[in-house]
């Protein structure tokens, strides 16, 4: 493809956090050189006299990308106590339509079981039958909340790779400030071949009223939900899709169950895919 003019902008994932390199070229090829320390500097040559380096931080594993910093305009510090005693009744009561979702749709009866923003591992709990359940969550003050039969962890690099059979995620991946890199770092900790994963986000549109507000066009900050992205059943297997998942399924507009969270709960509509790592 023609870029047009001289530059071109090219983004990439570097060290610990998603950043943005801009790389500036010209006629002129660019060289690459090792370092003593073993890191690489690019010398870039311009038509003028000027010579830019810049140089890439080594990248020793997949984790170093994978468990990136959410510190970024206060998303990490969003997720406190007062956040987890807001969503903690809400889990309390779905708990057990989140456990039941994840049965009817992943092999859990004698497999390894994790769950991706877990909150106070209240659906993951109630899934005895799982040879191993861990917890995936951030939130320091959920985490103190979790059941002894689950294993509480908040790094990537925590989860052995290629260990898990049945991964699930509720209402989870609106709120990573990278998704598609959280879903691509999952897939590395499911088993190639038979490892499943699901994910329910919402559906957030103009239709949905709650309260006051008209659920996903008004926009406020703070927002309490902090949600990120929204996406539609299209969009979420194209997203599954590009992660790398195979045999995807999606349903649309599944009604979130009513609770004391909204008196209009039937509004709030979620969109769910599963998908097979090859």
């Amino acid at each position: 493809m023609k870029v047009p003019g001289e530059f071109a902008v090219i983004a990439a994932v570097v060290g610990t956090s998603l950043a943005a390199v801009i790389v500036i070229s010209s006629h002129k090829s660019s060289r690459s050189q090792l370092e003593g320390d073993g890191t690489r500097r690019r010398l870039l040559q311009f038509s003028d006299p000027r010579t830019v380096q810049l140089k890439d931080p080594p990248v020793t594993s997949m984790s170093n990308i994978c468990d990136y910093s959410w510190d970024m305009h206060g998303p990490e510090n969003h997720y406190d106590s007062g956040y987890f005693e807001w969503q903690k009744k809400i889990g309390i009561e779905t708990g057990g339509m989140v456990a039941e979702r994840a049965r009817q749709h992943l092999p859990i009866e004698g497999n390894v079981v994790a769950d991706i923003g877990c909150g106070g591992g209240y659906a993951l709990s109630l899934l005895t039958e799982a040879k191993a359940r861990y917890c995936f969550e951030i939130n320091e003050a959920a985490i103190k909340e979790h059941p002894s039969n689950v294993v509480s962890v908040s790094k990537w690099s925590q989860l052995e790779n290629d260990s898990v059979d049945a991964l699930f995620s509720h209402h989870s991946f609106e709120h990573h400030p990278h998704p598609l890199l959280s879903l691509q770092c999952a897939i590395t900790k499911v088993k190639p071949g038979t490892g499943m994963i699901y994910l329910e986000v919402p559906m957030e549109h103009g239709g949905c009223n709650i309260g006051d507000n008209d659920y996903g066009r008004v926009f406020d900050v703070p927002n309490s939900s902090f949600h990120l992205y929204s996406w539609n059943p299209r969009l979420l297997g194209q997203f599954m899709h590009a992660g790398g998942l195979v045999d995807i399924q999606c349903v649309d507009l599944r009604p979130f169950p009513s609770t004391s969270f909204t008196e209009h709960a039937y509004h709030t509509m979620s969109v769910w895919c599963v998908g097979r790592r090859p």
